[in-house]
């Protein structure tokens, strides 16, 4: 009987930071961030070798804002663990527009190199 009622309070834990993160706006994992809708033509005046340079400008911008979204989701589990709070909004820590822009980036670029037929 212990035992159920162990299992049955962890399950309302578990429903409860659910339902905290839903109405407060938990900072997304940065896989669920989806990519802003850039035009490829946006770098169609730019040469193959620029576009290779700013691809890997842009990739390592993107792998930053990543660990940046992956540490704002974390901090918010972690707040409404904690608080009952999510806190990565509070504090500045969720990137998810700049990371939505980003990954728009990167996949303009590679469109535009494609186009072009760049090489690599």
């Amino acid at each position: 009987m212990l035992v159920q009622g162990n299992i049955l309070q962890s399950k309302n834990v578990v429903v409860s930071l659910m339902v905290v993160c839903l109405l407060h706006g938990c900072a997304k994992r940065p896989n669920a961030v989806l990519p802003a809708n850039l035009p490829s033509e946006t770098y169609a005046a730019f040469s193959c070798e620029e576009l290779d340079q700013l691809l890997a400008s842009e990739q390592a911008k993107e792998a930053e804002l990543i660990k940046k979204q992956r540490g704002a989701a974390d901090a918010d589990a972690i707040g409404v663990f904690l608080v009952g709070v999510p806190v990565a909004g509070l504090v500045g820590g969720d990137v998810e527009g700049e990371l939505s822009v980003a990954k728009g980036k990167v996949i303009s670029i590679q469109s535009q190199r494609i186009a072009k037929r760049c090489d690599g």
